[in-house]
């Protein structure tokens, strides 16, 4: 797979469509529950395809994101998935 940061996408996207459906006010309930669907069946194909692409025989981490910020301090965001199982 490519270095593109899956994981954040999917932590970041409900907030983002919770953003967007705080913007809408309270315009319309069918549409605030179409675009809540959307947001969460976007989430759940994105999730589908990091499944896809996890190999499961490996014992290391794999969709590992590390972004560095206030290098000075050593802070940095760092994500990734692995095998939980035995």
């Amino acid at each position: 797979m490519t270095a593109f940061p899956w994981i954040s996408l999917i932590t970041a996207l409900p907030a983002a469509g919770a953003v967007v459906l705080l913007l809408l006010g309270r315009r319309s309930a069918a549409l605030v529950r179409w675009i809540a669907l959307g947001f969460s069946l976007a989430v759940l194909a994105l999730t589908l395809v990091l499944w896809a692409h996890f190999d499961a025989g490996s014992g290391g981490m794999q969709f590992q994101e590390r972004y560095a910020w206030g290098a000075r301090a050593g802070r940095e965001y760092r994500v990734g998935g692995g095998w939980l199982g035995s």
